[in-house]
């Protein structure tokens, strides 16, 4: 074991070895909704892994995702109290 691997994410095989931590849920109470939401969990993580995302930056993805579809404002290029020739020729 070398240094330089200590700053790298630990993996068992392919899979992100922190998400292994829903196992111990699974571990404590054993019942097939909690293995589903374990595998679940693993496949979500993994995926967020595979794509170069950490979950905070995943976290606030998703959330601007849900809350601009929620946002009451119809035209996304002009918000209220902007002037509106500052977006003149503003790629968007």
């Amino acid at each position: 074991m070398h240094w330089r691997y200590t700053a790298l994410t630990p993996k068992l095989w392919l899979l992100d070895g922190r998400a292994f931590f829903a196992f111990t849920i699974y571990g404590a109470y054993w019942s097939w909704e909690t293995f589903y939401t374990s595998v679940t969990i693993i496949v979500f993580l993994s995926t967020l892994s595979y794509f170069g995302l950490p979950i905070p930056v995943a976290m606030r993805l998703i959330k601007r995702h849900v809350f601009t579809a929620l946002s009451p404002i119809k035209n996304k290029k002009h918000r209220p109290g902007r002037p509106v020739h500052l977006l003149k020729g503003f790629p968007r």
